[in-house]
């Protein structure tokens, strides 16, 4: 019976038989011997159906491959946002799209307002972010109000994107020393395009965000918004 045993399994040495085998293929040969003698059992264990032995199945191997000393391969993990290729264009910019918007995309003139994070591609150490200020940041696309990278980054992006750019020195500060940010630092911004202005009021509320979030609500900012509202918009006012 155990040579029935071993051969049934699928076993060609006695020492690779589990226990949990043995079992189910002693269990299959008692299920036969009752078959025998009772009619019709036969018929309607074939009838039932195969998913109810495949758990079973997997069961046994399960604990074949622990007597055994070995392990149950893990399933492969699915790919996330940061296993996907940056982006590489002409100019040397990398970039990726961790969330594609579905707004609108900004043409040059625009004011664009954005939330980013500002860090090292080197160390990782952050040297800016709007987040921690609670104040969007805002600038004229296309009007060299920020460094290259930036421009270039946030023009093909859509209202309600995120993208995580990489920004070679060129395209930075270049040799420059920032102090937080080294000479020919290579940096990384993670970027949030929150909404698309345009015409003069952007542009002058463009001024005022930006020493707001600078320096948050005083005097000083208050002093500036009206400074700004009697001698920079009447420039880009019609008349």
């Amino acid at each position: 019976v155990a040579a029935l045993a071993w051969s049934a399994a699928g076993f060609s040495s006695p020492a690779l038989v589990s226990k949990h085998a043995a079992r189910r293929v002693f269990g299959e040969t008692r299920r036969w011997s009752e078959s025998r003698e009772t009619p019709g059992a036969a018929t309607a264990e074939a009838a039932a159906p195969a998913e109810a032995v495949a758990p079973a199945e997997e069961e046994t191997a399960v604990a074949a491959a622990d007597e055994e000393g070995t392990t149950v391969p893990e399933p492969t993990p699915a790919a996330t946002a940061e296993d996907k290729p940056f982006e590489i264009e002409l100019s040397g910019l990398r970039w990726r799209d961790e969330l594609v918007g579905d707004g609108e995309s900004p043409e040059t003139g625009d004011v664009v307002v954005i939330d980013y994070r500002g860090s090292l591609t080197k160390t990782g150490k952050q040297f800016d972010a709007s987040y921690d200020r609670g104040v969007p940041f805002s600038f004229e696309l296309g009007k060299r109000s920020v460094i290259p990278g930036m421009d270039q980054g946030v023009k093909s992006m859509r209202v309600g994107g995120k993208r995580t750019l990489l920004i070679p020195p060129r395209l930075g500060y270049g040799p420059v020393d920032l102090g937080k940010i080294p000479p020919n630092s290579e940096l990384k911004f993670e970027i949030e395009l929150k909404e698309i202005k345009s015409g003069a009021a952007a542009k002058a509320g463009m001024m005022f965000d930006n020493v707001k979030g600078a320096f948050g609500l005083n005097l000083f900012t208050f002093f500036t918004a009206l400074f700004v509202l009697l001698f920079f918009v009447p420039l880009f006012t019609p008349k």
